[in-house]
């Protein structure tokens, strides 16, 4: 079984709260519509399932080669440059820009961006996350993306999570790190790991 610190959600199923429909949405779209383009931003609190959800857009609807996945800090004007210039070749399939935290581009690469962005040719997504809340974003990137905030899942569907993968938790310690947590599923795993291997701890001794 696959312990808290290597799952990694695989399916929008797999998602919790808002963020599994928002990747069967966009999912969907790009299925249905394989001429369209996608612009999307996801927003919100770090933890929520942001870059978890853009990977699982990008793998079920391009295939690998045909995904950049970067974050802001590390994209140069040269970057986007060569972005543009694959925009004027033809190519099949989708093609896929995920951009982490998008809001750390400096002002010259944001202008490119924008450009790119402009001209982002049919059957392509960039998809950007953001930990900014919606005012603190830029007027300019908000005109040119569908933004959708990610909110945190209720506690009660973490606990639901937690119970269902790794029964061994017991209820108990399932509640006890939702609430501490407070939807923020990475922290979420990360406690359970820790309470689990406490339990082999103790097993271990008692053992002895």
């Amino acid at each position: 079984m696959t312990t808290p610190n290597e799952w990694t959600p695989q399916k929008p199923d797999d998602l919790l709260g808002i963020a599994g429909k928002v990747a069967k949405v966009q999912i969907k779209r790009a299925r249905n519509h394989p001429k369209s383009r996608i612009r999307l931003l996801l927003y919100g609190e770090p933890g929520c399932g942001k870059s978890a959800t853009c990977r699982i857009i990008a793998n079920s609807i391009a295939e690998t080669g045909n995904i950049s996945h970067v974050s802001a800090c590390q994209i140069t004007a040269d970057t986007i440059r060569g972005w543009i210039e694959e925009c004027k070749y033809m190519r099949s399939g989708w093609r896929i820009y995920h951009i982490e935290e998008c809001d750390a581009m400096n002002p010259t690469v944001q202008i490119l961006m924008l450009q790119f962005l402009d001209l982002l040719p049919e059957m392509s997504a960039v998809l950007c996350t953001s930990n900014l809340k919606m005012q603190e974003l830029s007027d300019r990137f908000q005109s040119r993306f569908q933004c959708i905030k990610i909110n945190r899942p209720v506690e009660a569907s973490v606990i639901n999570f937690l119970y269902k993968n790794w029964p061994e938790l017991r209820e108990c310690n399932a509640r006890r790190i939702a609430g501490d947590t407070k939807g923020d599923i990475r922290a979420a795993l990360n406690d359970a790991q820790a309470q689990l291997d406490y339990l082999e701890y103790a097993n271990e001794e008692e053992a002895q």
